[in-house]
């Protein structure tokens, strides 16, 4: 199952956000699959501004049921979720082909315990 798309033009801004927010929720509706991409391929010089419009798409999205996941962002944008600290919340779908489409998975540093580690008991190894 593809999952639907939404393109975001290169000149969005907080006016847009009501229109945008439309499309999502009819595209949201029309296919539900749990997430939307966000097609931002046009957006080459990003700002703030941006960033709003993103976050609040994706605050809309998550009312409905989904996410969004940004396709096609630019180098620029990229830098600025990562500065702002939302790269998390606006994640960000490889191009296919990418190095990018490897994911890349976090070892525990020394004398860091590892996250989401289940440790199970061996009722053997108890000792009285």
């Amino acid at each position: 199952m593809r999952a639907p798309v939404l393109v975001v033009g290169q000149s969005a801004g907080r006016a847009d956000v009501p229109v945008l927010s439309q499309h999502l929720a009819a595209i949201a509706r029309a296919a539900p699959a749990g997430v939307v991409i966000c097609d931002v391929r046009t957006i080459t010089s990003p700002d703030a501004g941006t960033i709003d419009v993103l976050a609040r798409l994706q605050v809309a999205a998550r009312r409905l049921g989904c996410g969004i996941r940004l396709y096609g962002a630019h180098p620029r944008l990229r830098e600025l979720l990562l500065l702002t600290g939302l790269s998390e919340v606006l994640p960000l779908l490889a191009d296919p082909g990418s190095v990018e489409a490897v994911e890349v998975v976090r070892e525990a540093e020394e004398r860091e315990d590892p996250v989401y580690v289940q440790e199970g008991v061996d009722p053997g190894d108890l000792v009285s």
